[in-house]
């Protein structure tokens, strides 16, 4: 019986990342069975991955909770990506804008509540 469920766990995986590349028209999409910080790991390494490219940067929100920047490096550290830090206005929480205009960054990392 688990084996079963596993199995429908992951069809409904697949036809969720199916129809969103269908959806967004993207070449890929990523539904973790992670947490969200495992997720987040996951999705950095399929960009990173994606684009070819040998060495990539990652804008990651300042404010991003401590153990998501943890798993993220500890998960990402044999990549060649590098992490720029986002900042944000401590008032609003909200993350700079012109930082993210003025960014070569092919990685944008953003978190919610934001």
């Amino acid at each position: 019986m688990l084996l079963l469920i596993i199995l429908s766990t992951l069809q409904v995986i697949f036809e969720y990342q199916a129809m969103m590349t269908e959806l967004m028209a993207m070449e890929v999409s990523n539904a973790s069975l992670y947490d969200g910080a495992s997720a987040l790991a996951e999705a950095v390494l399929m960009a990173a991955r994606v684009s070819g490219s040998v060495s990539m940067s990652a804008l990651v929100p300042a404010n991003l909770h401590p153990h998501y920047r943890e798993v993220l490096r500890s998960i990402v550290h044999a990549e060649t990506v590098k992490f720029i830090d986002w900042h944000y206005d401590a008032k609003t929480g909200c993350n700079d804008l012109d930082q993210l205009r003025n960014t070569d960054a092919q990685i944008v990392i953003i978190s919610q509540p934001n």
